[in-house]
């Protein structure tokens, strides 16, 4: 029997987990080659510890990619444009000119 929450999850919630777990293998690859095959223990820790930061710069990052197609997309109306420069405006304070 499964359970409620696993077979409701979304593709995309699965796809945003894919992410991080990939990173966090890659680098935990990459640690033991270099610790098993060449003996550098040191070079193995670095290498894991750039993996976990890019993975999670990727994951926390991709919060911005939904409001980035979000400014792509021409707005239908007025309305539509000004409920789009509001959405912007409170996603994206940093990006946008004062």
């Amino acid at each position: 029997m499964t359970d409620k929450n696993e077979a409701s999850q979304s593709p995309s919630r699965r796809r945003a987990l894919f992410v991080p777990f990939f990173g966090i293998a890659m680098g935990l690859a990459m640690f033991l080659v270099s610790w098993l095959a060449a003996d550098a223990l040191e070079l193995g820790l670095v290498m894991f510890a750039i993996m976990l930061i890019y993975t999670a710069v990727m994951h926390f990052g991709r919060r911005f990619e939904s409001v980035q197609m979000l400014a792509q997309h021409p707005p239908l109306d007025e309305r539509h444009a000004m409920i789009q420069m509001r959405a912007m405006t409170a996603a994206l304070p940093i990006w946008l000119p004062r």
